[in-house]
């Protein structure tokens, strides 16, 4: 009896350290920016002059998200877009195109790069009707501590019976928090944290990016009552946010750390 009086009231003080509840942590660090692009790439718009002077303008709007593995695809059911023609600086008519955009972003220890491509294609009247197909294509790197960026754009278009005209590659460097949507921050979420022994579930997690997207993950984990510390694996819990995971360590209801990927940008904060 009293050897089982003795231990009651350790294993009670373990059990107080586990987490328990609702607990939120931001991530403002520059190494551990996570970005959004499908929030500042809504269209494409470029204009390409030849050898012999001869300029079109292409210009049209689009929509696209950007995944749980940092993959950038055209959003909802439709591809279908109005495209915005000028050839030598005369209007044509608008015409219906459909597009495909694609795209990726991907980023470890604070520094990245990405890709960007999107192709229209459609029957517009250029005195006759005419097969018209145009692509831009991006890559870019960037530097978060730096808050440098760096984009190479190429150009292309044409027209059946007419040719086709290409553009020279375009630099352009800039500053990453003027070119990139928000600041990069990102808030961790966990939502009904409960522990029975060593296990550990919650009701929910969130990743919340600067520019308002939300990544969902199931929770599991467990607690070592040795040190009173708790790892809690984080796994996306739908399909816009499958790729992205993280492992978060506790002490308490005390973040200590997180590491993993979120959309497809991997972080690794220490608190």
């Amino acid at each position: 009896m009293a050897f089982g009086v003795l231990l009651a009231p350790r294993i009670s003080q373990a059990q107080t350290n586990a987490p328990t509840g609702n607990v939120q942590v931001a991530v403002t660090d520059l190494t551990n920016r996570v970005w959004d692009l499908d929030r500042v790439i809504n269209g494409v718009g470029f204009s390409v002059t030849n050898k012999n002077d001869a300029t079109v303008d292409v210009d049209y709007a689009l929509n696209l998200i950007q995944t749980g593995s940092g993959s950038l695809k055209t959003a909802g059911d439709t591809n279908e877009t109005t495209v915005h023609l000028t050839i030598n600086g005369t209007n044509a008519p608008d015409f219906t195109g459909k597009f495909h955009a694609s795209g990726s972003i991907t980023s470890n220890k604070g520094k990245g790069h990405g890709t960007f491509t999107s192709t229209v294609t459609g029957l517009a009247l250029i005195v006759k009707p005419r097969h018209v197909t145009a692509t831009e294509s991006i890559v870019f790197s960037f530097d978060n501590i730096a808050n440098t960026t760096t984009l190479t754009k190429r150009d292309s278009a044409s027209a059946s019976g007419l040719g086709s005209i290409r553009g020279d590659p375009q630099v352009k460097t800039g500053t990453l928090t003027t070119e990139f949507p928000g600041d990069g921050s990102w808030t961790l979420a966990l939502v009904g944290l409960t522990t029975s022994g060593k296990n550990i579930t919650g009701t929910a997690a969130t990743v919340t990016l600067s520019t308002g997207q939300v990544f969902n993950f199931k929770v599991k984990g467990l607690f070592k009552t040795t040190d009173s510390t708790s790892r809690l694996l984080l796994a996306s819990s739908d399909t816009a946010s499958r790729g992205s995971s993280l492992t978060v360590t506790m002490a308490g209801n005390t973040v200590m750390g997180i590491k993993g990927r979120i959309t497809g940008q991997s972080v690794n904060v220490s608190f």
